[in-house]
């Protein structure tokens, strides 16, 4: 069996003589086993992403793979920032942004918010999520890897009974 990235072989496993052979690139960064064929590949970088292809080659020299995977590499989300202007009882406007560039802008009143415009080109994994229970507004921010919430309180714009429900005078 062999595991090749792109053009890149990364290890060769030869099961009648048991002899396992890393490829430079690979050597200190991946760890293959033979009981069941299977990759690890550690330390990965943006370099690492792609099709990462096994192929089993037969006794007469014809390859055929056996598994492909994707490879994504993704960053830990940063704590989002969150911007808060209200503009009248029980209605805000809200901006949540990561990393400066990725950011939504949400209208939000009483206890819902809908998505306005967002801006995350750079992050195509990236979501970004606003919420209020008129208390407070959370923005989530996640990928595949990781996320993080920042919140503000609003409740002396909006108050509300026991039941959770706001009041309009």
């Amino acid at each position: 069996i062999s595991w090749r990235s792109g053009n890149n072989n990364i290890v060769e496993y030869t099961n009648n003589t048991d002899s396992v052979l890393f490829y430079p690139k690979y050597k200190n960064k991946a760890q293959f086993e033979k009981k069941d064929y299977s990759l690890r590949i550690g330390h990965l970088e943006e370099g690492n992403i792609g099709l990462f292809k096994a192929v089993m080659i037969d006794i007469n020299g014809i390859d055929t793979t056996v598994a492909e995977y994707s490879i994504v590499i993704q960053e830990k989300v940063s704590p989002p920032a969150l911007l808060v202007n209200k503009s009248e009882f029980c209605s805000f406007l809200v901006m949540c942004s990561t990393d400066g560039a990725e950011s939504s802008t949400y209208s939000c009143r009483q206890s819902h918010c809908t998505e306005i415009t967002a801006n995350y080109s750079r992050s195509p994994a990236l979501l970004i999520d606003v919420s209020t229970d008129g208390r407070s507004v959370v923005c989530n921010v996640s990928n595949q890897v990781s996320w993080s919430i920042s919140s503000v309180a609003v409740s002396d714009s909006c108050p509300f009974t026991a039941s959770g429900k706001g009041e309009f005078s």
